[in-house]
């Protein structure tokens, strides 16, 4: 079987590509050249740093963009596309691979799924990706999307849809950090307790487009929350900021408005060989708070839970039954007062912390363990190849 994948979102498509060929299968991630750079966050540079060259199975192509759907550019993105047996896309992806003639499977990965295809107003270039991407969808042979996006699912009445299995995760690389490292990172910090918030500083979207589902981080809350326990209680505690986001500077203003600049730790964006030992160095990682009905873990979760530790996050426990057999082992928080809550609790509690923590690597080696999860990828596509015949 051979398999194209093209529009690598937070390196989503070269993962399921890197883990497709340890499983024996003939895969090739197409990505731009600017985001194949080093510099790039969409780089597979970026997850795995220890690379030397890009892989032989990674071939770069010139960024697309819209009017290159006419264009010779366009034609020669599809045309590569085309040299497979299925295509799997992200982002704008189903624009291009809807023209291959092949069959093609959409993963949703965020915006490209319950943003662009419902927008009903912007810009005419806006409006003309609004009408390609949301015409390719309903020519996917597959629209692979999560609980949380099933309203948007209704909104395109598609009939080609369900939710995406588990995404894979490498459990041997997100795994716990060595003592020394602990030891050296946490020293650095400084601080008796370390909360970790790797998350992007999307505090809520300012204009929010009509009609579809925005998804903010809220972390303003998480910095009110830890301001409180500040004041509430004599642990020395730090709360450490990665610098990626559209409101680095309003979180800056409401650490510097509440007066604990002191406690806030800030790191430039790290590539994930740096980003695993910050998380095993740390005693609670924060995710995101935005209280979305059916929401489930991001990425940044899974990395966390399969690295050892005790993971703070929204997690909606009804609205995800059907979808995990078994619930993560986490706190599940929202609102100010619910994470305040959480951060006194675990605080409090470093048995507690210890117990969540190795309950979340385990369950993550059960569900998400790329051995395990990958499978399920590959029965798709040998579902929609044997109906394509």
């Amino acid at each position: 079987m051979r398999v194209n994948l093209y529009g690598n979102v937070a390196n989503t498509m070269y993962m399921l590509a890197k883990y497709l060929r340890l499983k024996g299968i003939e895969a090739r991630l197409i990505i731009s050249r600017e985001d194949a750079a080093r510099e790039s966050r969409y780089s597979p540079f970026w997850e795995d740093p220890e690379l030397g060259d890009l892989p032989e199975w990674v071939h770069c192509v010139e960024s697309i963009h819209l009017f290159h759907y006419w264009m010779p550019q366009g034609k020669e993105l599809v045309h590569q596309l085309a040299d497979c047996d299925i295509v799997q896309v992200s982002g704008l992806g189903p624009v291009w691979a809807s023209r291959t003639g092949n069959p093609f499977v959409f993963f949703a990965s965020g915006g490209d799924f319950n943003v662009i295809p419902l927008m009903k107003t912007g810009t005419v270039k806006q409006r003309m990706w609004t009408y390609l991407q949301r015409r390719a969808l309903h020519r996917a042979d597959l629209v692979l999307y999560g609980p949380w996006q099933e309203g948007a699912a209704i909104e395109l009445r598609l009939g080609n849809g369900r939710y995406f299995p588990p995404f894979p995760i490498d459990a041997q690389k997100y795994r716990p950090t060595s003592a020394q490292t602990r030891k050296m990172i946490r020293g650095q910090i400084g601080g008796e307790l370390i909360l970790f918030h790797p998350t992007r500083q999307i505090h809520r979207y300012e204009n929010p487009v009509p009609g579809v589902i925005n998804f903010p981080k809220v972390n303003d809350r998480l910095i009110r929350a830890f301001a409180t326990f500040l004041n509430e209680t004599d642990i020395d505690a730090r709360l450490v900021l990665v610098r990626v986001g559209p409101h680095v500077g309003q979180a800056c203003y409401l650490i510097s408005k509440l007066g604990i600049e002191s406690q806030v730790i800030w790191l430039e964006a790290v590539e994930k060989e740096v980003l695993v030992d910050y998380y095993g160095a740390a005693d609670i990682i924060f995710d995101q708070f935005s209280g979305i009905k059916k929401l489930g873990l991001s990425l940044v979760g899974r990395e966390a839970m399969s690295c050892g530790r005790p993971l703070v996050t929204f997690f909606d426990l009804e609205g995800n039954r059907e979808y995990y057999e078994d619930p993560p082992p986490l706190v599940s928080a929202s609102t100010e007062d619910e994470i305040g809550a959480a951060i006194r609790r675990l605080a409090q509690c470093p048995e507690e912390r210890e117990d969540l923590g190795r309950r979340a690597r385990e369950w993550v080696f059960k569900t998400h363990h790329w051995e395990v999860a990958i499978d399920r990828y590959i029965a798709i596509y040998e579902e929609i190849l044997t109906r394509n015949v």
